[in-house]
């Protein structure tokens, strides 16, 4: 009978353990992951699955993304989501919590770095500030890491490096992913098909469709930048070094001339 006993109080515990961690997991997905795609759908011009209705997509994800992000700052939803991710360590003592954490962190991250890297096999990009972004990624990778393995850690009971340096991992990984975000907003997105050219300069975002009765036309201008129209829509780009023209004329070698 006390054996039944254990074995029910053992799956009961086991129970709100798990309750636990994917409570904390979510606040991790509203802090980090909404956030960051909110900031994407904002910042970037969203392209569906079908391009003949990419001006719609492009509506409905910042329809979407605008209200959620203002609403979430508004009233404190992305603040209260960092206090409470900042408390975890003292609030739970079930060291199993924190292993199913570190589990999920590592799981969602690496979902979320899949599904960027198969996006980017479908298109060309062309980063305005390439090397900052590549160091942000660096950066924000190795926080995300530091971040798990402090949670496994104090899931095993090795070490507990403590509240206030988890807080500071919570700034710095919250901080380099919104500042990934905004600085890969500046940049000019082909499709590998040739389909379609984006031109996102942050809040100011240009879709340039390319087909027979529109190609596309660059003119440069005075400070090295390009003016670009396919005949109906048209935008200018940020200023494009050698590097960023040598990629460009790979794919239009007859439209653009160095």
């Amino acid at each position: 009978m006390r054996v039944l006993v254990t074995i029910i109080k053992g799956d009961v515990h086991m129970n709100q353990d798990f309750e636990a961690a994917i409570y904390i997991i979510i606040h991790f997905m509203i802090l980090y992951f909404s956030l960051a795609v909110n900031l994407y759908c904002i910042t970037q011009y969203i392209i569906g699955k079908k391009l003949d209705v990419e001006r719609e997509s492009n509506f409905i994800a910042k329809l979407i993304s605008i209200p959620i992000l203002y609403i979430s700052i508004r009233y404190g939803i992305y603040k209260y989501a960092f206090l409470f991710l900042s408390c975890i360590l003292e609030r739970y003592q079930s060291k199993r919590i924190f292993i199913i954490c570190s589990l999920g962190i590592l799981f969602l991250e690496c979902f979320s770095y899949l599904g960027f890297m198969s996006d980017n096999e479908k298109k060309i990009y062309i980063f305005r500030f390439d090397l900052i972004k590549q160091i942000l990624k660096i950066i924000q990778m190795l926080s995300v890491i530091v971040l798990v393995i402090h949670l496994f850690l104090k899931g095993i009971g090795i070490i507990d490096i403590g509240t206030v340096v988890w807080r500071i991992e919570l700034v710095i990984n919250l901080f380099v992913l919104i500042s990934f975000v905004i600085i890969s907003s500046f940049n000019l997105t082909v499709s590998s098909d040739r389909e379609y050219m984006c031109v996102n300069n942050g809040l100011t975002q240009v879709l340039l469709v390319m087909d027979d009765s529109h190609p596309l036309k660059f003119k440069k201008n005075d400070d090295n930048s390009y003016y670009i129209s396919n005949g109906e829509d048209s935008a200018d780009t940020f200023v494009l070094n050698k590097e960023h023209l040598l990629t460009l004329q790979k794919y239009f070698q007859e439209e653009l001339s160095l």
